[in-house]
């Protein structure tokens, strides 16, 4: 039997984030035994690691010959600054309002969710975060709608972390920022975590986008911190830190999706106004320590260090998240794609 042929569309730079093609790329893991997945990347920028197309080339790339080879057209692109790149949402608008039937719609929440605008069609839409009814949207007719943190797209490596240390007095925690940091997140926490009475050890995850000025930063704190920091630069070794850690501070994106299926107890914070709105259903699970705004560490540190302190409370964490958030949204996306 044949398998499906299926174009997944994405774009990743610094300024539209990682997240989709890193999603893309777990896509692909878990599709190569059912699916032949052709992954095509958009960018304004080069990228390294992973050959991409910049947005005025949309025209040589995208056409009816390309969309008429596949079964399905999956887009992840949701974002409202895509909508900048005009000859980009020109073309996919012609080609998805063409071939409507095969467009699956991996869809974001709140304001730049792509339901929202008329330039695109699909068939399906699939939205795989927490999800509240303060997020607004009309559905649209002969569409069907899949939404929620039940299709989480997680990477397969993942599914094997255990938390071994929580039986132990905490010392290890993780920082990740997400893959840029454009705000020296990693920084703020590191000089927060330092004034505090109890001494850690710190796996801080620099991403692959870290500025060299912020790993700079970094280092040079490194040297005159009160507590042991490890810098970890390379993405494959992320397993093995999380599951060494106890307790992760972490941004608000789809890290604490990660972390919520293997257990690892998180303190969860917003680098923007928007992050945070966004945040707010996720944050109504009681799965985390939400303290909002990144700028709130030193409002919240009694109820920081209290967690960091109580293997009780880490523990219900641990127990609350996993139980919430699972590895088989992959495999749910792929029963849907048959099905239809």
């Amino acid at each position: 039997m044949n398998k499906k042929k299926i174009l997944l569309i994405t774009v990743a730079s610094n300024t539209y984030g990682y997240g989709h093609l890193n999603r893309a790329l777990s896509l692909k893991f878990y599709f190569k035994k059912k699916f032949y997945l052709k992954i095509i990347n958009f960018a304004d920028q080069k990228i390294k690691n992973f050959p991409s197309f910049f947005f005025h080339q949309a025209n040589i790339i995208l056409n009816q010959n390309l969309f008429c080879k596949f079964d399905k057209i999956l887009l992840d692109i949701s974002s409202k600054k895509i909508f900048k790149e005009k000859n980009f949402i020109k073309i996919l608008s012609y080609l998805t309002k063409k071939f409507k039937s095969k467009v699956v719609l991996i869809d974001s929440i709140g304001s730049e969710m792509l339901n929202n605008f008329k330039e695109f069609y699909f068939s399906i839409l699939i939205c795989p975060y927490f999800f509240n009814k303060s997020f607004i949207f009309e559905k649209r007719k002969n569409v069907q709608y899949f939404i929620g943190e039940k299709f989480t797209i997680l990477p397969s490596s993942y599914k094997n972390i255990k938390i071994k240390l929580l039986n132990k007095k905490i010392k290890n925690l993780m920082i990740s920022c997400g893959g840029s940091d454009q705000n020296h997140s990693t920084i703020k926490i590191l000089k927060f975590l330092d004034k505090l009475e109890i001494r850690l050890n710190i796996n801080v995850v620099v991403g692959p986008f870290f500025s060299k000025k912020l790993e700079l930063k970094i280092k040079n704190f490194k040297k005159i911190s009160c507590n042991k920091i490890n810098i970890f630069r390379k993405q494959k070794n992320l397993s093995k830190i999380i599951s060494n850690s106890q307790i992760a501070i972490i941004s608000s994106g789809l890290t604490k999706y990660e972390t919520a299926a293997v257990g690892l107890p998180s303190i969860v914070f917003c680098e923007n106004k928007k992050q945070y709105i966004l945040n707010q259903s996720y944050a109504k699970k009681n799965i985390a320590l939400n303290i909002g705004m990144i700028n709130n560490l030193n409002k919240h540190k009694r109820r920081i260090v209290k967690l960091a302190q109580s293997l009780k409370e880490l523990k219900k964490l641990h127990v609350a998240s996993k139980a919430t958030v699972d590895f088989n949204g992959p495999s749910r996306i792929i029963n849907l794609l048959e099905k239809n």
